[in-house]
């Protein structure tokens, strides 16, 4: 996630950068086996300084819920650019990604809107390709082609993030109810 302009309280975090990698144990979805994932990895742009450090190592606890027994963070370069339509993403030593935006069926690439459990941040996306997603950390060693891709742009506030929070509390209060 690249931060274009934004603040944590009075911390700007302009230009800044985290990232996710997480696996959820073999044969189950990601949203079945949420809580109990075997990956959760958090890495944090190594340009921040100490507070901005501090400051998105809170907020990837709620862009990136805390999903696994441990967590662990890790402080590298991040970076994207672009070569054509193609996106280059890289996370320090432990992760190279390229993908592109597909073609919809009439102009610009098709939009998903309102995906179940979609945080403020996915509310929507562009759908594209991942050309190439490689992780080599953590024990895992990944090298996938022609995987799920997405792109968005959002603004999002603490407000929103707090409503967020609760609404998905509340279901997992019910979901987890005995019938």
């Amino acid at each position: 996630m690249f931060i274009k302009s934004g603040r944590y309280g009075s911390v700007p975090l302009d230009g800044l950068a985290v990232a996710q990698f997480v696996k959820s144990p073999d044969g189950k979805s990601m949203l079945e086996s949420f809580g109990s994932w075997d990956l959760d990895s958090v890495y944090i742009d190594e340009r921040a300084n100490p507070q901005q450090r501090a400051a998105l190592v809170d907020v990837a606890k709620h862009l990136f819920a805390p999903s696994a027994k441990s967590r662990e963070i890790r402080y590298v370069p991040i970076s994207r650019r672009m070569e054509g339509k193609e996106f280059l993403v890289s996370v320090g030593k432990v992760s190279d990604i390229s993908g592109h935006l597909i073609d919809g069926g009439f102009t610009g690439a098709p939009k998903i809107v309102n995906p179940p459990l979609a945080d403020p941040t996915h509310r929507s996306f562009q759908q594209g390709v991942a050309t190439r997603l490689t992780f080599t950390d953590m024990g895992q060693n990944w090298d996938f082609k022609n995987t799920n891709f997405m792109v968005n742009d959002f603004t999002v506030d603490n407000a929103e993030y707090e409503k967020y929070e609760a609404a998905m509390a509340e279901k997992m209060k019910k979901a987890n109810k005995p019938h």
